[in-house]
């Protein structure tokens, strides 16, 4: 792709090939007037060979440095589109350089560097990278830039802050109180609770035994509804409390009756 730099001296070398044509012609006289003749029917003669009028030069000039200049403009235009896909015309400059043949200018000379080879490295004696003049070089040393990279770097930065970090002395705090407890920043480890071994299995058999006892209690019941020993209890609970006299003291008051149902027979 033609640079701004490269545009500007083929258009100074346009400028000068004009100008350059300019002097020639002015070199050549004008031709000599003729008189006009009577006949009017008979066109005017242009002049022939070389010779042309200044102002028809002038004129020519002008147009040839505007077509010049817009062929300039074109060939950048064109440039910059095909600098965007470079896949579709192989060498952009030699196109330009073509169009510029055929435009009769002459393309300015620009130095051809060859930037795919790499730079020649010179080592010493000692196996040290030298320039020419045999002054050591250092060469820079490229570190991996993966963001696996980039975040442990931050993370280790991140971490020596927190270490510097001085820590605030809360008790030297004007609104510090002993009496409230300051939880801590981090949450404690939490560990496993295991159970003792053979706890369900004395859950279960505490379990078995109540359930048997239950319908031991059951069955009993049911026998003895059966034998008449049921409500024979029955009865001797709703027989007739015995009639205190007065003055008798009686065993337990009956405000104390609720609280020792039974007696002092324990």
């Amino acid at each position: 792709m033609l640079t701004k730099l490269q545009i500007k001296q083929m258009m100074e070398a346009a400028t000068r090939q004009i100008e350059e044509r300019k002097k020639q012609l002015s070199f050549i006289s004008p031709p000599t007037p003729q008189p006009k003749t009577t006949s009017s029917s008979q066109p005017e003669r242009l002049p022939i060979g070389n010779t042309i009028q200044p102002s028809q030069a002038a004129t020519f000039m002008n147009d040839a440095i505007e077509k010049a200049r817009k062929a300039a403009e074109l060939q950048a235009r064109i440039q910059a589109q095909l600098a965007l896909k470079p896949g579709l015309i192989g060498n952009a400059n030699m196109v330009g350089l073509a169009n510029l043949h055929a435009m009769g200018i002459a393309p300015p000379k620009v130095e051809l560097k060859d930037q795919t080879k790499p730079t020649p490295l010179i080592l010493d004696e000692q196996g040290r990278t030298v320039d020419a003049t045999g002054k050591e070089i250092e060469l820079t040393h490229r570190m991996p830039t993966l963001k696996a990279n980039i975040r442990a770097v931050k993370r280790e930065q991140f971490k020596q802050q927190l270490k510097e970090k001085p820590s605030e002395d809360m008790e030297s705090n004007t609104f510090f109180d002993p009496r409230v407890s300051i939880a801590p920043s981090q949450r404690q480890r939490r560990t496993f609770k295991f159970h003792d071994k053979g706890k369900f299995e004395k859950i279960a058999q505490r379990l078995r035994t109540k359930a048997q006892l239950e319908k031991l209690q059951a069955e009993i019941s049911q026998a003895a509804r059966k034998t008449g020993i049921h409500t024979s209890t029955r009865l001797a609970l709703i027989a007739p409390k015995k009639e205190l006299k007065e003055g008798d003291i009686p065993e337990i008051e009956w405000w104390d009756s609720y609280i020792i149902p039974n007696g002092f027979d324990l």
